[in-house]
């Protein structure tokens, strides 16, 4: 909150205010990919969204009423920023060069493709809200107290979501 509150100061410096952003940046970036990450199934995609987050958060963080709301907020920024990007065009699920799901032998695609591509693919057929938590929990290495303060649910019902996304899995 202290760092919302320094960006936002208009008696601090440009440099000092830019400073204090990149420090919240820099708090909420791995959390911020991963749930665009979840949401577009697609890094490169995911990172754009991401960032194009942070920089309307920098344009209109004097819009921001309670800097405590900024995790929420900033969630909000990501999921519409994934939601123009899917709006304008259909995603493919995987990459054509690792697309198990036409193939006639999809096990056999999977064998050759290594494990990579079958978590990738496994992900990609999981529900966005299963395949966050996993993300989050196993590729960010976060905690379930801070996927759940992240997502603003209990923890306990982010143990629950890990274990039914890992039954899916």
């Amino acid at each position: 909150e202290r760092l919302i509150a320094r960006a936002r100061d208009p008696s601090e410096s440009l440099a000092a205010r830019q400073e204090a952003f990149g420090a919240v940046v820099r708090r909420f970036e791995e959390l911020a990919f991963a749930s665009a990450c979840a949401r577009l199934r697609d890094p490169a995609l995911a990172e754009d969204a991401a960032q194009d987050a942070f920089l309307l958060a920098w344009e209109r963080l004097d819009q921001l009423r309670d800097p405590a709301a900024f995790p929420g907020w900033i969630r909000r920024l990501v999921l519409t920023q994934c939601h123009r990007r899917l709006r304008g065009a259909r995603l493919e699920l995987l990459d054509p060069s690792h697309d198990l799901v036409d193939r006639a032998d999809p096990m056999a695609d999977c064998l050759a493709a290594g494990s990579a591509a079958i978590v990738h693919h496994l992900l990609a057929r999981l529900a966005p809200a299963d395949r966050l938590v996993l993300i989050l929990f196993y590729g960010s290495g976060r905690s379930q107290v801070e996927i759940a303060d992240w997502l603003r649910v209990p923890s306990t019902t982010i143990a629950r979501r890990l274990a039914h996304a890992k039954r899916r899995l």
